[in-house]
């Protein structure tokens, strides 16, 4: 046991410290040292969100920090954990100065506003915006520039129409296709009702969606609160002494239910409460 504590680490000190302080966050130092678990932690979690790292670097410093085979590597007599803590400071505050002094790149971008597919009108107006003046043809012809604004009217023919915008972006080749089909009025009126038509049935199948969802969650968690009373009737019978009720009950659940218990509270017609009985069913549902 002796024997190995006097032992020392072969990986150079130096290059420890200098990878945990530039690529600690991808575990650099730490497959170095050949501690490749470790370092593939660090390299899926970006060092251990950072506080890893600085616990690495501040146990290399201080002469604790250990390679695969358990040795410490050794911290150079001349070199001052001061030192090295100062210079580290400096170095971090001077690429954050550096970091900040850079000139971020500019968002380039040309967008179009928005315009119905559909029109009954003999031409169309395209227009957008765009970081800069730029060339933008539509079909071969340049658009009109206001500012950063672009606009140009094309005409429309009945029936499919389609215009293919060309312009560069990043200094790269770019379209954009427009496609607009021209009707009369009396067709656009029944595009309308047809849209109304498939909007109305998509609400319908999506509320039916949620209802068979609700219906799958009771069925599972109350299967007795799924019950349906679909119909009731009501009579007199033995002289009008005796209530007979006729009650149709629609179980929507795959589960059998069974013994049905059924309350019958009667009013007067001043609303005032009578009577109430109850029974239960002993049928299967």
């Amino acid at each position: 046991m002796e024997e190995n504590k006097n032992l020392k680490s072969t990986k150079e000190w130096t290059a420890t410290a200098v990878l945990c302080f530039l690529l600690g966050f991808l575990g650099a130092h730490n497959f170095y040292v050949g501690k490749i678990s470790h370092g593939i932690l660090q390299l899926f979690t970006c060092g251990g969100f950072g506080i890893w790292v600085l616990i690495d670097f501040i146990n290399i410093t201080l002469n604790k920090f250990k390679d695969s085979n358990g040795l410490i590597i050794e911290r150079p007599a001349n070199v001052q954990p001061k030192f090295v803590f100062g210079t580290a400071g400096i170095l971090f505050l001077i690429m954050v100065i550096i970091g900040n002094l850079l000139p971020e790149k500019e968002v380039d971008f040309v967008k179009f506003n928005n315009f119905e597919g559909v029109a009954v009108s003999d031409s169309i107006a395209i227009s957008g915006n765009a970081k800069s003046k730029r060339e933008i043809k539509i079909n071969d012809k340049l658009v009109n520039w206001e500012n950063n604004n672009f606009s140009i009217s094309l005409p429309l023919e009945m029936g499919e129409n389609k215009f293919i915008a060309k312009y560069k972006l990043y200094d790269k080749d770019q379209t954009y296709d427009i496609n607009v089909k021209r009707v009369t009025q009396k067709e656009l009126e029944k595009e309308k009702a047809l849209e109304e038509k498939r909007r109305k049935k998509e609400e319908e199948e999506r509320a039916t969606r949620e209802k068979q969802e609700e219906l799958e969650k009771n069925c599972k968690r109350h299967p007795e609160k799924a019950l349906e009373i679909k119909s009731t009737s009501w009579g007199k019978e033995g002289f009008g002494a005796m209530a007979m009720h006729n009650v149709k009950v629609y179980n929507p659940c795959p589960i059998e239910m069974k013994d049905i218990k059924f309350k019958v509270t009667y009013f007067a017609k001043s609303n005032t409460k009578i009577d109430s009985t109850s029974r239960t069913i002993y049928d299967i549902i």
